[in-house]
């Protein structure tokens, strides 16, 4: 389960820390305060109480798929920091978005011909 809440400046959907207690239900943790957008928006505690909970993802995400998509405008491949942009774009925290491109990397998806650029493989 996932909760998120809307960033007042951006309208990002921003991704709430859940936590799931013994006797069930679902709560978030307010133990991160002050919470952040990844546009330095500062979220309030009582914006976090208006969050949506939900089993979905913000949006599907193929980390090969948008290096491609970049490397088409370079031609060189894409700028590290331009995917954790597309990334997070698609409704993805800036810390599932280093998962994400790490997992590609694991799998061999992509890899890293000069530092900092990617390329599907």
């Amino acid at each position: 389960m996932r909760g998120y809440v809307k960033c007042p400046e951006c309208g990002k959907q921003n991704e709430l820390p859940l936590s799931t207690p013994a006797g069930g239900g679902f709560f978030f943790n307010l133990d991160f305060k002050p919470f952040f957008c990844s546009c330095g928006a500062s979220i309030s505690s009582d914006q976090m109480l208006e969050y949506e909970a939900t089993d979905a993802a913000p949006s599907e995400v193929s980390v090969p798929d948008i290096v491609a998509a970049l490397d088409k405008k370079t031609g060189k491949g894409a700028l590290f920091d331009d995917v954790l942009k597309a990334i997070e774009k698609a409704g993805r925290s800036r810390d599932e978005a280093f998962d994400l491109i790490t997992e590609a990397f694991d799998t061999g998806k992509i890899y890293e011909p000069s530092i900092g650029w990617l390329m599907k493989v």
